[in-house]
């Protein structure tokens, strides 16, 4: 059963004008901001998360707390698709065979019967798609971590791949930042096929997951069956060809052991630095726990690395009113806060010391969570300037989002330059933000997420997830581009003489980008949100940003009508 607080709300009076619904929502908002300043959220939705952080806990011999599986269990129990007992991807996904196995791992390992109504059910859907061996390879690579199946069946990932010279064009250094961090411990445990000790659950998951005598499998030839509910995003013939030759030539015949020994020794390299530069928390709950693995396997279950990683799982964990889930990454705080108070100032009420108390606080963490220094040897260990950026959630996690500069950028600015707030950064402060804002500008013009793209489009054509499409290389997002081009424009009403031009052709090429990736419609996709209507509110911002509005702009006009025509009959808006 779920944990049921009491929350101590004050009843509030019914709003007669719009002002006043804004401010009867920030009296409630107001006793949500934690002591720091930030308002924490949920930052859910996947469902395959949760298995890693588990996982990890499992195999590292990691005890989880009676009231942690209870929570887990609720959650997921809530999470069921009722027509058919599977899990999905995400929270509103259809079942597969991934997302139905991995849950069902987390339900045994936190201390659920097989016997259980909810397992049986997740059985049955299981064995009626095929088993366990048609996952998709997220699933098996976690149950060849197990020793649930045989290493043999997950698609290479080799290690020395990251031996390869840099001006290589498809050297991982190129991939999508959170592909490449999760790539790095994926790459070092299937080079060295470590699986965790056998237990009387791991051989009883075997039985109830894969139905069949595991000496009887053919393991190579499983490699490549994937449900059909699970293959999302098909394999390129081009992946197959390679994977063909790396496993029936190049691994048994050709590749010599000491190549093998250091690229292991590369990638061990890189996890620690990895490690280092977020203080041991990974930049998500995909990379996080399977660096935790390879430090359990490489420095023992007592070491000190290990005690660090483990201890900044917690930070994963949610609590919500269904029970505990696990979220993508560590939290969401320094972006949900820039946001709120953006919402603030646009609604004039930073102006009001009512709520200047609130407004102060909100700034004096992100003045805290702004990060003042690059990464040690960044050119070495692939990373990108982030001096005076922000990171999706706080400095510790170390991986600054250029939408996350921009919009902390903006919210600081409004609240800086409004009477009776104080100065928390000054102005190099605010210099280094616009420095670094500007490197994520790519040569379409287009703006990207973590890193500017490094890599080219083509790349996607060896995509091997078998579930995710877009994820081998950054690409322009009109969420980004514009939060960049917003922040740019106030940043030069304030700061003119600064970089002048530099700032004047980042904007112009911003908002000509922005233009071309308009669709037919008159909406924008939002990659960050779901969907049209949240890319569109970006898009509107940014022509707004340089005086393009509905009487004077084609590409505006498009966008509000478009709007308009999503409206709802109650006046309000869903995602569309």
């Amino acid at each position: 059963m779920s944990l049921n607080l009491l929350q101590c709300l004050p009843d509030l009076q019914r709003a007669v004008y719009p002002l006043s619904a804004v401010e009867n929502a920030l009296t409630f908002f107001e006793k949500l901001q934690l002591p720091s300043g930030h308002w924490g959220c949920e930052s859910g939705g996947p469902m395959t998360f949760c298995a890693g952080i588990v996982i990890a806990w499992y195999v590292t011999e990691t005890a989880i707390p009676d009231h942690v599986a209870t929570e887990l269990q609720a959650y997921l129990a809530t999470r069921v698709n009722s027509q058919d007992g599977g899990w999905g991807l995400h929270t509103t996904g259809e079942s597969n065979i991934c997302g139905t196995t991995s849950n069902y791992i987390v339900m045994r390992i936190a201390g659920m019967s097989p016997h259980h109504p909810i397992l049986i059910r997740a059985r049955e859907f299981i064995h009626s798609h095929g088993g366990a061996l048609y996952s998709s390879v997220w699933g098996k690579l976690w149950m060849a971590i197990l020793g649930i199946v045989d290493w043999d069946i997950v698609h290479p990932m080799p290690a020395e791949i990251w031996l390869l010279p840099e001006w290589v064009p498809f050297h991982p250094w190129r991939f999508y930042v959170e592909m490449r961090l999760a790539g790095q411990p994926m790459s070092y445990l299937y080079s060295t096929r470590w699986r965790c000790k056998e237990t009387d659950l791991i051989k009883s998951l075997r039985e109830e997951l894969v139905a069949r005598p595991y000496g009887e499998i053919d393991w190579e030839r499983h490699r490549t069956t994937v449900s059909k509910a699970d293959y999302k995003q098909c394999r390129s013939r081009i992946v197959d060809g390679i994977n063909w030759a790396y496993v029936n030539i190049w691994k048994p015949y050709l590749l010599p052991n000491f190549i093998k020994s250091r690229a292991e020794d590369w990638l061990r390299e890189l996890i620690d630095m990895q490690a280092r530069n977020t203080y041991y928390g990974g930049i998500a709950a995909a990379d996080q726990p399977m660096s935790t693995i390879v430090t359990y396997s490489r420095d023992g279950a007592k070491s000190s690395s290990l005690t660090k990683y483990v201890d900044k799982i917690q930070e994963f964990l949610w609590m919500t009113g269904d029970g505990m889930l696990v979220n993508s990454t560590n939290g969401s705080q320094s972006w949900d806060t820039a946001f709120i108070v953006l919402g603030i100032c646009a609604a004039g009420l930073h102006q009001n010391e009512r709520w200047r108390r609130m407004c102060v606080k909100a700034l004096q963490f992100l003045d805290n969570q702004q990060i003042r220094d690059d990464c040690p040897d960044q050119e070495k260990y692939y990373r990108q300037q982030r001096r005076g950026c922000w990171t999706f959630s706080n400095k510790y996690q170390g991986y600054a989002v250029s939408d996350c500069t921009a919009e902390a950028i903006k919210a600081i600015i409004h609240l800086q330059t409004t009477a009776h707030y104080p100065t928390l950064l000054d102005d190099e402060r605010i210099f280094d933000a616009v420095d670094s804002m500007v490197l994520y500008q790519n040569s379409t013009g287009g703006v990207s997420a973590f890193e500017a793209r490094r890599g080219s489009p083509y790349l996607e054509l060896l995509n091997p997830t078998e579930i995710f499409t877009r994820n081998m290389v950054e690409h322009d997002y009109p969420e980004c581009t514009s939060s960049c081009v917003t922040a740019l424009a106030l940043f030069r009403e304030h700061w003119p003489q600064y970089r002048t031009q530099d700032i004047a052709k980042f904007i112009q090429r911003g908002v000509e980008w922005i233009k071309s990736d308009q669709r037919a419609d008159g909406s924008w996709y939002g990659s960050w949100g779901i969907c049209y209507t949240y890319g569109t509110m970006f898009g509107l911002e940014a022509l707004a940003a340089v005086g393009e509005t509905y009487e004077n702009s084609l590409h505006a006009q498009k966008a509000c009508d478009f709007l308009i025509s999503k409206q709802r009959q109650d006046g309000g808006w869903s995602e569309s």
